[in-house]
């Protein structure tokens, strides 16, 4: 009986994740975005990010509440010794948004942290883009298992 009740509240639980998660996401995305868009930002997003000052009214609003979500939910890393200033972070943020403004679920969740360089970044050697995702051991220890890829 006490095995049957403990899988049963495990099978709930996992149950009340899957869909508990999405509703407090798009819940916690709409709090941050009832927050009103700085004037300041406003002014850095006009000069600093040329398509912004086309976009209609409707799409400038989307993009601010994109934008808010982005820096709310992702962490900037300067490397190299590069101090990230808040211009830069809602500069690259716009950008990050302007291309998926009209995407339901833009928000990139995959992606945790941005790196800023102070130059352009530059790769030295060819390599797979299994390496630069940081897949490249697991890929290889995946073969040696015989899992294939």
């Amino acid at each position: 009986m006490l095995p049957s009740v403990i899988l049963f509240l495990l099978l709930l639980l996992v149950i009340i994740y899957i869909w508990g998660h999405p509703l407090l996401t798009h819940y916690y995305h709409q709090q941050i975005t009832k927050t009103p868009f700085t004037p300041l930002w406003q002014e850095i997003l006009e000069t600093r990010s040329p398509l912004y000052s086309h976009l209609p009214q409707p799409l400038q609003q989307r993009l601010q509440g994109k934008i808010q979500i982005f820096l709310n939910t992702k962490q900037f890393m300067g490397c190299q010794g590069l101090v990230i200033t808040e211009e830069m972070r809602l500069v690259i943020a716009a950008q990050a948004c302007l291309l998926s403004l009209n995407q339901p679920d833009g928000h990139y969740p995959q992606l945790n942290t941005i790196l800023v360089y102070p130059q352009i970044f530059q790769v030295k050697r060819p390599a797979a883009i299994d390496e630069y995702l940081g897949l490249a051991e697991k890929v290889k220890k995946r073969k040696k298992c015989g899992l294939g890829k």
